[in-house]
């Protein structure tokens, strides 16, 4: 343990240190080890094999680091409510609430202040930005009609069928900068349970109706 009468900001502090943890006067803490938490400040659903809270000086407001025994995810409470981010072990993750990518503001103005999910920009530049959906093989093992991307439109229900989707394919076969696509826009009719394609854009740009070679038109 070391004291010092006056810091660098004329200010009295005690610094304590050994050869794994080191807390600092201006109040930061470096570890050279694990650190290990029990007993959360709180827990919704089941019970913890322990966490961590940090909260400033009012102990109402907090952000809570549990590990439930009931599904072994990590999740991370706030004084807003329960598990507003949960991280699953096998590898998901849910949040609940805004997600925001590339902007700290949240949209607003006509129906776009209503998103969860908010992307801005690019990686290059600040014009357009970029979604980018993909399979998970190479070119080499990537064959025609396989499916690139897929937008799915449902309900909240975990058991319902798909209202529509698109789809992003290969159309043809592919190769260095050779890359045939078409995109397919699928809606599920009434009584049926699944998506019938509607119209598909091919590779050559020609416009097919429910799949009929007769309603095609370049």
């Amino acid at each position: 343990i070391q004291a010092y009468d006056r810091d660098a900001a004329g200010f009295t502090s005690l610094r304590i240190k050994s050869s794994n943890y080191e807390l600092g006067s201006d109040g930061s803490a470096t570890f050279a080890g694990n650190i290990q938490a029990t007993k959360p400040r709180s827990s919704t659903a089941g019970s913890t094999t322990g966490g961590l809270c940090i909260n400033p000086s009012d102990s109402t407001a907090y952000f809570n680091f549990r590990v439930d025994e009931v599904d072994n995810a990590l999740h991370i409470d706030t004084v807003q409510g329960a598990d507003k981010f949960l991280f699953g072990t096998d590898g998901t993750a849910s949040f609940a609430g805004r997600l925001l990518v590339g902007t700290t503001s949240a949209p607003a103005g006509t129906d776009a202040q209503y998103a969860k999910f908010a992307l801005r920009g690019n990686t290059i530049n600040s014009n357009a930005c970029y979604l980018s959906l993909g399979n998970g093989k190479s070119t080499v093992n990537t064959t025609s009609d396989d499916n690139l991307g897929i937008i799915t439109f449902n309900d909240n229900d975990s058991d319902a069928g798909e209202y529509a989707r698109i789809t992003g394919a290969t159309d043809g076969a592919n190769g260095t900068n050779d890359y045939p696509g078409k995109l397919v826009f699928a809606t599920t009719a009434d009584g049926a349970s699944s998506p019938t394609p509607r119209l598909t854009i091919d590779s050559s740009g020609n416009l097919l109706f429910s799949q009929e070679a007769s309603s095609n038109y370049p």
